[in-house]
């Protein structure tokens, strides 16, 4: 198994939508990609120093080729375009 770990920051008055978006897109784009067994999205439960919840998505993999076959497709791009900028 391969494992993906995307580490940031969100505001916390933007938790919400982040979970949405993740839900609704990023998260059912990447399971249907061939070889990925789980997607998820981690989230702090404290304010991080600069006040911002530290967040991850964590997806596992059973190849290096079936991770970066999804990672470098444009459905995944476009999945990402509109949670990119709620990300710190």
């Amino acid at each position: 198994m391969y494992v993906r770990l995307f580490s940031s920051a969100i505001d916390p008055n933007d938790l919400a939508e982040v979970r949405r978006i993740f839900a609704e897109d990023i998260g059912p784009v990447f399971e249907s990609f061939p070889g990925c067994l789980s997607m998820e999205l981690l989230l702090g439960t404290d304010r991080n120093a600069g006040g911002l919840v530290d967040a991850a998505a964590l997806s596992r993999w059973m190849s290096q080729a079936d991770l970066t076959t999804a990672i470098e497709s444009r459905a995944v791009a476009e999945s990402m375009v509109r949670i990119l900028p709620l990300l710190q």
